[in-house]
């Protein structure tokens, strides 16, 4: 179970990485999303869906999510916080996993019933 957490949790962490990778090309003022994806070397669909959310959160937003998600890793793999309550703690954390815990805990049962 707590390795479907961490998948789970490093999946959020790429997303923002990706936010951020896309985003400084954004907030430089490059908007097209096809020379986004030329300089970039990203994929052009990962770089148009990618860029939806960019539109919606400046950078210093961005790069705290992804503080605080380093934060919450680091945490749950020296013990500081368990891991089952690992969904719980990102979503206090991290506002825009309002529906973290739901998602996870509804992975899991899924996952163990499978």
């Amino acid at each position: 179970k707590g390795e479907d957490v961490f998948y789970i949790l490093s999946m959020y962490t790429y997303q923002i990485r990706m936010l951020l990778k896309i985003g400084d090309f954004y907030w430089q003022g490059m908007t097209n999303a096809s020379e986004i994806a030329k300089d970039s070397k990203l994929h052009p669909y990962v770089v148009q869906k990618t860029l939806s959310q960019v539109r919606n959160i400046n950078e210093e937003k961005a790069k705290q999510i992804l503080r605080d998600l380093a934060v919450i890793d680091q945490d749950a793999k020296t013990g500081k916080i368990d891991p089952s309550s690992l969904a719980v703690v990102a979503e206090n954390k991290v506002p825009i996993f309002e529906n973290f815990a739901a998602f996870i805990n509804q992975h899991l049962i899924t996952s163990a019933h499978a």
